[in-house]
């Protein structure tokens, strides 16, 4: 059989779409950065503003703090992700290991 005949290995696999979900995370976390500009800026709207240099602050404010929540419960999303991982493949693994005699039958030396 030829080395183009072989098929992918599963790893090969996960991390070729792990690298697409990264790349496609970024630029959907990108993309709502853009949308949220957009629509902030429309609904502040610090071109009309009384003080324009302060209305352009809380549309940076806004924009940050929802940036900025929006990653951090990602974050918190995939935290949670690993440990029921990690969770799932030890909880079976300790299930086997023998427990430890108990102190009270273990007969003293003499």
């Amino acid at each position: 059989m030829s080395a183009e005949d072989e098929k992918p290995t599963l790893r090969e696999k996960l991390r070729d779409n792990t690298v697409r979900a990264f790349v496609g995370g970024i630029a959907l976390y990108i993309l709502l950065g853009f949308v949220l500009w957009w629509l902030l800026d429309w609904y502040i709207d610090p071109s009309n503003a009384r003080e324009p240099s302060t209305a352009k602050n809380d549309l940076f404010q806004a924009l940050g703090f929802i940036m900025a929540g929006v990653a951090g419960v990602v974050g918190v999303y995939f935290t949670w992700r690993n440990l029921r991982q990690t969770q799932d493949v030890v909880a079976p693994r300790s299930v086997r290991i023998p427990k430890a005699p108990a102190m009270a039958s273990i007969q003293p030396c003499e």
